[in-house]
């Protein structure tokens, strides 16, 4: 099975998204940085790699948590989220045509209606799970606890197994 990482990048309740450029999948639509697993690579590993490309963006992996996973047919897509203490500067691969900051509601119902329109179909399953909204909504003003990614890196790391 093949399987691809994003992240959605948090500064100041504020989520980093990126409109895709013309000739990707789902052109001109607003998601999270990421994409597909090289060879060898974990999902960590692909995240990481992933917004150091597109975005040029450095994550510290102790700001960072594991969001969960959406399988289809043959390809799954894990979403982790990071919280960085400053706010990166971005730098668009050419996958990109903007980017954008945009500000986070309160609460449950509120989470995402701040959000640029259209939305990308993975945003819009991740915008309609009432259990990552809950994981964010804890995790505001606080980001995850630095012991929170380590575990769940290598729980990651068994379920994602390197691309062959």
């Amino acid at each position: 099975m093949g399987f691809g990482a994003g992240c959605l990048v948090i500064h100041d309740w504020k989520l980093l998204l990126n409109l895709r450029g013309e000739g990707e999948a789902e052109p001109l639509t607003w998601c999270p940085f990421g994409g597909g697993a090289e060879p060898g690579e974990t999902a960590v590993q692909c995240m990481v790699r992933e917004l150091r490309e597109e975005a040029g963006i450095e994550l510290d992996l102790a700001r960072c948590a594991y969001l969960g996973s959406r399988r289809r047919e043959s390809y799954a897509f894990h979403s982790f989220v990071a919280f960085p203490r400053t706010c990166p500067d971005v730098t668009l691969s050419g996958e990109s045509r903007d980017y954008g900051w945009f500000p986070l509601g309160n609460g449950p119902s509120t989470l995402w209606s701040h959000l640029p329109r259209p939305l990308h179909s993975g945003m819009r399953e991740i915008a309609a799970s009432p259990s990552l909204a809950a994981i964010l909504l804890s995790l505001r003003g606080r980001g995850p606890r630095p012991s929170t990614f380590t575990g769940q890196e290598a729980q990651m790391t068994a379920s994602a197994a390197p691309v062959r």
